[in-house]
């Protein structure tokens, strides 16, 4: 496992909008697992992702955004 994934696993879910805690006493969530754009793309500005027998682009747009099309 790369540091860079094992950095990400202790990133808690509730970094991208989910919470920490319920109202009974601090049960957190499971963590998602996250991987860094650089990594992920490796210098090039778009990739294709395969998802149930359907083809993906995820691409960076001039501005920097990430897209993602059918």
């Amino acid at each position: 496992m790369s540091s860079t994934e094992k950095t990400s696993l202790e990133h808690n879910h509730s970094q991208a909008g989910g919470s920490q805690a319920d109202d009974s006493g601090g049960v957190q969530e499971p963590r998602i697992r996250t991987l860094n754009s650089d990594d992920l793309f490796e210098g090039a500005k778009e990739l294709g992702i395969e998802h149930q027998g359907l083809f993906y682009r995820l691409k960076i747009t001039r501005q920097g955004k990430l897209v993602l099309n059918k």
